[in-house]
Parts: C-alpha cells; structure tokens; sequence
C-alpha cells in the first residue's frame, strides 16, 4: 500500500514537472523576455509542492531506515543468516549463468 502512494507521489510530481514546462514554454512571447506574474506564481507554487513532497518521501525513508535498524538490532543472528543466505544464493546464481 505504501508503495503505491509512493509511485502516486512521484507521478503527481512528474506530472506538475511537465504542467510547469508547458507554461514555462508558453511565458515566452519574445526571446530574453521576463516570466509573467501568472507562470512567476505557478513556478513558484509548483517548486514549493516539489519541496514538500521530497520533504514526505525523506521522512518516510528514514521512519522506514529506523525500523530496519530496529529489527537488525532485535535480531542480530537472524539477520546475519539471512544475509549470508542470500549472498550463497546470489553467488550460486551468478557463476551458474557465468557459466552458460
């Protein structure tokens, strides 16, 4: 579930990106001319939204980073185990296609 508002967050941004790259194209009428008030807001409107969501997705890394930290300090040998598995399974995976 939080993935999916992840990938939601990241297209909304993409999506203002390109709304803001249109009237950006658009503020133009003459080569070397000043943004108009109207794009100058929705520029500024759009970098702030970018600010805000970045802010969100950064928190949720660290909340997400501290309950990493959290389980790998409850359980020490679980996790090593889990990583040493993994890496033999890697390791077997990868000279096996080397190999072909």
């Amino acid at each position: 579930m939080k993935n999916s508002n992840n990938k939601q967050v990241v297209t909304e941004i993409r999506n203002e990106l390109e709304d803001l790259k249109q009237n950006l194209k658009g503020a133009f009428s003459k080569s070397g001319e000043i943004l108009s008030d109207k794009s100058k807001a929705l520029m500024d409107n759009t970098i702030e939204s970018f600010h805000e969501r970045m802010e969100k997705i950064t928190d949720a890394v660290k909340e997400k980073s501290q309950n990493v930290d959290n389980v790998v300090r409850e359980y020490p040998w679980q996790t090593a185990g889990a990583a040493l598995a993994l890496g033999l399974l890697t390791g077997f995976l990868v000279g096996r296609s080397s190999k072909n």
